[in-house]
C-alpha cells in the first residue's frame, strides 16, 4: 500500500478495516472525526480528492455512507449548496466519487452514491479527461452488476458517452468481442 499524501490522516483511516469484535473501525472512526472536524469532509489531498473519493475508490460502502451522513447532519454548518459541492467535487483527474466508483466496479457504491444523493446529478456528469460518463466507465470495468446499478437509476439522466464519440455499447461490443466481459 502506497504512503498517503502528507497532510491526510483522514483518508488514511478509511483503510482501517473491521474491528476485534466484527464492527468496522472505519465506520467510528469517520463519525468520531467528522463530528469533531467537520471541515475534514471537505478537506483535499494532493490529487484534488476528499475522503468520499478515498472511499468511493476503494469500495468502501458503509464509509461512503458515513461520510454522506456527515455531510447531512453537518448542514447548518454548511453554505448553501455546499453539500452537493462536497458530493460532486471534482479530483485533479475531473473525477467525481460516481465516476471512481464505476471505474472500479463498486456497484455497491454506485448505488449508495445515486440513492443518498440524488441532487448532485452525478449520473449525468463527465469526466473532464476523456468525456467519459460513469456508465461508459462501469462498461469498461467489466463489472454487470455496475451496469445494472447504473441503469436502474430513477432519474433518467445517465450519460452513456464516452471519450471518440463512443457510447457505453460501443465499449461492451468490443469487450464483449474479446470475452471480457462476466
Amino acid at each position: 500500500m502506497r504512503s498517503p499524501p502528507k497532510g491526510t490522516r483522514f483518508f488514511t483511516l478509511l483503510q482501517v478495516g473491521p474491528g476485534p469484535d466484527g464492527t468496522s473501525q472505519q465506520e467510528d472512526l469517520i463519525t468520531v472525526l467528522y463530528k469533531a472536524r467537520w471541515h475534514l469532509l471537505s478537506s483535499l489531498n494532493s490529487e484534488g480528492e476528499t475522503p468520499l473519493h478515498r472511499a468511493a475508490r476503494a469500495g468502501h460502502v458503509h464509509a461512503v455512507q458515513r461520510i454522506i451522513a456527515g455531510v447531512t447532519e453537518n448542514l447548518e454548518k454548511l453554505a448553501e449548496n455546499q453539500l452537493m459541492d462536497i458530493i460532486a467535487t471534482r479530483n485533479c483527474a475531473g473525477e467525481n466519487a460516481l465516476h471512481l466508483a464505476a471505474m472500479h466496479g463498486h456497484a455497491q457504491v454506485v448505488t449508495t452514491l445515486l440513492k443518498d444523493a440524488p441532487d448532485a446529478r452525478l449520473s449525468s456528469v463527465l469526466t473532464e479527461a476523456n468525456n467519459a460518463s460513469a456508465l461508459y466507465l462501469a462498461v469498461m470495468s467489466t463489472s454487470v452488476a455496475t451496469v445494472k446499478a447504473l441503469l436502474a437509476h430513477e432519474c433518467n439522466d445517465t450519460s452513456a458517452q464516452g471519450p471518440k464519440g463512443q457510447n457505453a455499447l460501443h465499449a461492451a461490443a468490443v469487450l464483449q468481442n474479446r470475452g471480457s466481459f462476466y
